[in-house]
């Protein structure tokens, strides 16, 4: 048997899936179901049939259906029209259909919660069949038992899912000067505690980071004149994208008109409230300090200032 875990378990954690699996019996088998008290870190009940779905991405771990055999073949005779006897392919199937409804529906709320939305992946069920099997979660990770009774069984829900590391703030910085990348660069490593910064030297590498990360970045730095375009033609194709209008974007030039470009690009474009401007010369204290009153930090700790 596994030791037992060493890492805490968010007493939250449960709630998304009992929700999933309350809504998946009710709405698809017309079937309610009851929540018995969870338990942290139990070892398993043997069981004949067990569907596990994989998370990955941001949350790490799986989640584990189990029934037994006489309780799958009710489960899936139920969800399928038809009566099922024995456990067979059909009721394979069926059992991970349902746990991949279940892992669905939570992982979407698990991934929704929190200060920054989660990025999970999520596998394809794996259905184990075998009398009285057991099913053991990984050594020091976060586990919880739900035990679930039903009018056509009981069954259990394994869930074993490490606790969120902090993600990286993520900063892309384009401007065709190297030199003052590597002052943007040194400037941002203040940000947070973990900055992962894309370094962009021209307008076209720009947007092909932003096209290629799905501007999956907290902060944005550009600078207005580039050899192979502007900045600010950047900044109006970035709010004319989807999910584009309110990531956190800094437009920085030696040009005194830099304000009055901006406010224009805004004014076509949106986004008036998340982005800023920033005339060179500046220090990086300036930087951090425009920086931190904008909304960009979200997702990542960050240091004092």
């Amino acid at each position: 048997m596994s030791e037992e875990a060493k890492a805490p378990v968010s007493p939250e954690l449960a709630a998304p899936f009992v929700r999933a699996v309350e809504e998946t019996f009710e709405k698809m088998l017309g079937c309610p179901v009851s929540v018995g008290r969870v338990v942290e870190a139990s070892p398993p009940s043997p069981h004949d049939v067990s569907a596990v779905v994989g998370f990955g991405g941001d949350r790490k771990g799986a989640v584990v259906l189990s029934f037994s055999a006489h309780v799958a073949c009710r489960v899936v005779s139920r969800f399928a029209g038809e009566q099922l006897d024995e456990v067979g392919p059909t009721v394979a199937d069926g059992v991970g259909e349902i746990a991949n409804i279940v892992a669905g529906r939570a992982k979407n709320a698990i991934g929704a919660a929190g200060a920054a939305p989660s990025v999970i992946a999520m596998s394809l069920p794996t259905v184990v069949c075998g009398k009285e099997h057991e099913v053991h979660r990984l050594r020091d990770s976060p586990t919880l038992l739900l035990p679930f009774t039903s009018e056509l069984g009981d069954f259990e829900v394994v869930i074993v899912l490490a606790q969120p590391q902090d993600r990286p703030l993520r900063v892309l910085v384009a401007d065709d000067s190297r030199v003052m990348r590597k002052l943007v660069r040194a400037a941002c490593k203040e940000l947070a505690a973990n900055v992962e910064i894309i370094e962009a030297e021209s307008g076209v590498r720009a947007r092909e980071s932003l096209r290629a990360a799905g501007l999956a970045f907290d902060l944005v730095i550009l600078d207005l004149h580039m050899p192979d375009g502007s900045g600010a033609d950047v900044l109006a194709e970035l709010r004319a994208q989807k999910g584009g209008a309110e990531l956190p974007v800094i437009v920085a030039s030696s040009d005194p008109d830099v304000g009055r470009v901006v406010a224009d690009v805004c004014a076509r474009s949106g986004g008036a409230t998340c982005t800023r401007s920033l005339e060179k010369p500046f220090t990086p204290q300036d930087l951090l300090d425009l920086a931190r009153s904008m909304n960009c930090l979200r997702g990542a700790s960050a240091t004092p200032s």
